[in-house]
């Protein structure tokens, strides 16, 4: 095994995929997460927005030991205050990852964002002089990259297949062949949450207990058979189950609304749930439209109102069932209180061609 400066020796993850298939082998860099290096420059841009700073998967697995977090900090300070040597560091490893899989007779596949979520696309690398890696005797360089202007890491390594998660739902990499994102869904935010449908990526969802056959009318894969996402179907709903800290997560973040699961073929609710939280629940899991009359506090009479998509459901600190969702195509956000809502109907969209 190489020796490397920046790339992770081993993850029970990474290892577990590359075990399970013979074509890909596998390498990941994993950083502090969010602010924790320095406590103020992030590199984990939406950390707070989706909630998921504090039930990162950092203090995971080998993240438990503080050896392994100081050396995490230290790599990330590394990038935040010399990027030159970083990149200097990155590219040589990278070197050796390639020497690596040829020796194992395996494609390349690379994981950089372990538990960070940097925009690598935006990373200008340039000419490789200002590196000064010395990539003679490294056959697995393309010499015709190492003389270009190359905009990326992913310029610079086009036989690698790099693929990550990510909490930014604007990235867009649709351009660049060999990188794979997987947006990461959270229930944090209202507005972040409204966002499920829009984003083009599969979308990783993290669930407390179990996970469901469907979510929001997508079928949901277990991501927690392997890591490496880009061999996922397209329209998927990556499951993963909490881990670490994740497990006392209450932000929205970990998945947890009503504690409805989908098991084989029938759906199994708690015995104890009320007509309208299954019909609630059943839509939100499976993507389906709510019809129902609503009072306003304030309000003596009921209104009709729709969602077209229930994007999340929630406590309140009074442990009142808030329902959320899109009221209509163009994407605006309203939340309504369970107890508040009666004549319930849910609607799944059928198009016919006409």
């Amino acid at each position: 095994m190489p020796n490397y400066a920046l790339l992770s020796q081993g993850s029970t993850k990474i290892n577990k995929s590359n075990t399970i298939q013979d074509e890909y082998f596998s390498r990941i860099l994993y950083l502090a997460p969010d602010d924790l290096a320095d406590g103020k420059r992030t590199v984990c841009p939406y950390a707070k927005i989706a909630k998921c700073n504090e039930a990162c998967l950092n203090s995971a697995g080998m993240g438990v030991f503080s050896n392994v977090q100081q050396a995490r900090v230290k790599k990330t300070l590394l990038f935040l205050n010399d990027r030159t040597e970083f990149m200097r560091l990155l590219i040589k490893d990278i070197g050796k990852f390639l020497k690596e899989c040829d020796k194992l007779g395996k494609k390349p596949a690379l994981r950089l964002n372990g538990t960070s979520d940097i925009q690598w696309e935006n990373i200008y690398i340039g000419n490789m002089e200002q590196y000064s890696v010395d990539t003679t005797n490294l056959e697995v360089f393309d010499k015709k990259q190492l003389n270009l202007d190359c905009q990326n890491i992913f310029e610079l390594f086009p036989q690698i297949q790099f693929y990550d998660y990510t909490k930014i739902p604007t990235r867009k990499v649709s351009h660049i062949a060999n990188y794979h994102l997987t947006w990461s869904y959270s229930q944090a935010n209202d507005k972040y949450a409204s966002l499920f449908e829009k984003v083009p990526y599969n979308k990783a969802v993290v669930f407390m207990d179990a996970l469901p056959k469907m979510f929001k009318g997508l079928k949901v894969i277990d991501g927690d058979k392997h890591d490496m996402r880009f061999l996922d179907k397209t329209n998927s709903v990556v499951g993963l189950l909490a881990k670490g800290k994740a497990k006392q997560d209450d932000t929205g973040f970990v998945i947890k609304a009503l504690q409805v699961a989908w098991w084989g073929d029938n759906m199994k609710l708690p015995p104890n749930m009320t007509k309208e939280e299954k019909i609630v629940a059943t839509a939100f899991f499976m993507g389906y439209t709510l019809h129902f009359d609503y009072k306003k506090v304030e309000e003596d009479e009921y209104t009709p109102r729709t969602l077209i998509t229930v994007s999340d459901l929630k406590y309140n600190h009074d442990d009142e069932i808030l329902v959320g969702g899109c009221i209509n195509n163009d994407g605006d956000y309203r939340q309504f209180f369970l107890e508040n809502m009666t004549n319930i109907q849910c609607w799944q969209k059928i198009y016919v061609e006409t």
